[in-house]
Order: C-alpha cells, then structure tokens, then sequence
C-alpha cells in the first residue's frame, strides 16, 4: 500500500479541483458561443425590427418627458423642495427607462460580442489544456 504525504494530497486535490474548474469553464464558454449563434436569424427578423423601432420611439418620447422635467426643475414652478425633490425622482426615472430601453435595443449586439469573446476565449482554453476540458 502506497502512502501518501500531505504535499502528494494536496497537490493530487489541486489537479483534481483544477481539472474540474477548467471544464466547468469550457462548458459556460460553450454556452455563452452557443447563445450567440442564432444572431443572424434574430436580426433578420422583422419582427424585431419593428420592436426596435416602437423602442425607439418610446425613448425619443421619454426623452421629451426627461427634457419638460428638467426643464421645469429650473424654472420658477418648482420652487417648494417637495416639488424639486419629486421632480427630480421623475427624471431619475426617465433616465433609468432610458438607459434600460437602450440596453433592450443593444442586446443583439451584446450577444454578438459575448459569443465572439468566448469563442475566442474557449479556443484558447482548449488548446491550452487540450482533451482534458472536454465536457461531459
């Protein structure tokens, strides 16, 4: 029977835990390439063209309304720090929606872009460690 050292365990852990990582990193790579490949199809729909477009439109309409606020914010309507504060909550709102509905219309592209990086990143993952990352 072989004896082993707490240095020979530790090190045998190590490979072990190691390995494991690397896979798990191979398999959420793949995921993330796997989840960018219906991109082109997504795009070429004109179905999400025209959600694009109502999104856009509902940004350019909430600007507007972010405008009018600020707008009123500085003028002499908004003189009570009641008004001030609750105006400045509506715009902070405005904002949020904005940056939201942004992200909504950009999220193709993000898509794009994560399943290019980690494409790129599993390739380099794989061929670093070789067979050993391979999913199960």
């Amino acid at each position: 029977m072989t004896q082993i050292d707490r240095k020979d365990w530790n090190e045998r852990a190590q490979t072990f835990v190691s390995k494991e990582a690397r896979q798990m990193r191979v398999r959420s790579l793949e995921h993330l390439r796997q989840a960018a490949l219906p991109f082109e199809r997504l795009m070429a729909e004109e179905h999400w063209r025209v959600y694009q477009q109502m999104l856009q439109g509902a940004i350019e309409e909430q600007t507007k309304n972010r405008d009018r606020l600020v707008a009123n914010l500085l003028s002499d309507g908004c003189a009570s720090f009641e008004a001030m504060t609750v105006t400045k909550r509506m715009i902070a709102e405005c904002d949020a929606t904005i940056r939201a509905w942004n992200a909504a219309i950009d999220l193709p592209m993000q898509i794009r872009h994560n399943g290019e990086a980690a494409a790129a990143a599993l390739e380099e993952e794989v061929s670093r460690y070789g067979s050993d990352t391979d999913a199960q």
